[in-house]
């Protein structure tokens, strides 16, 4: 099989190739495709879990009066998260 690669695609081969980690593009290509397909089957499992979920009943339904009250609990719990990093930053 042949594959043409596109400068960025190439430059980024290179990049692998230099750092010493692998030996030939061929390497490189192994381990994105991989990595690409670990991707796709944590995506597939989580799909499964979802579906399965909704089967089941295991979700929450939201109207215009609760999904208030979520947006409300996602503001003061990304407050508190922020608060914590800016703590977790400062000197």
């Amino acid at each position: 099989m042949n594959a043409f690669l596109t400068p960025r695609l190439e430059r980024l081969i290179n990049k692998k190739l230099r750092s010493g980690q692998y030996q030939t593009p061929a390497e490189v290509i192994e381990e994105a495709l991989n990595a690409l397909d670990e991707r796709d089957q944590a995506l597939r499992a989580r799909l499964e879990h979802a579906d399965s979920q909704l089967r089941n009943g295991e979700y929450v339904e939201y109207d215009e009066h609760t999904i208030r009250d979520l947006a409300r609990q996602v503001k003061v719990r990304g407050k508190v998260r922020l608060a914590q990093e800016r703590k977790l930053r400062s000197p």
